[in-house]
């Protein structure tokens, strides 16, 4: 999910990493993100993510 402060979460763009070049480089910690970022995006505590070795 892209946080844009111009666009509504419920209309934010979602990528779907499986169909995209684009890489992770690396994750900003919930406790380092503003207010309005974290009430943009509503991070869970955990969150699952699975990783292919084929790429």
């Amino acid at each position: 999910m892209i946080y844009d402060p111009d666009i509504p979460s419920d209309q934010a763009t979602i990528i779907d990493m499986r169909d995209s070049e684009l890489e992770i480089d690396t994750a900003v910690p919930i406790s380092k993100l503003p207010e309005e970022v974290k009430a943009y995006l509503k991070p869970r505590t955990r969150i699952s993510y699975f990783m292919d070795a084929d790429s």
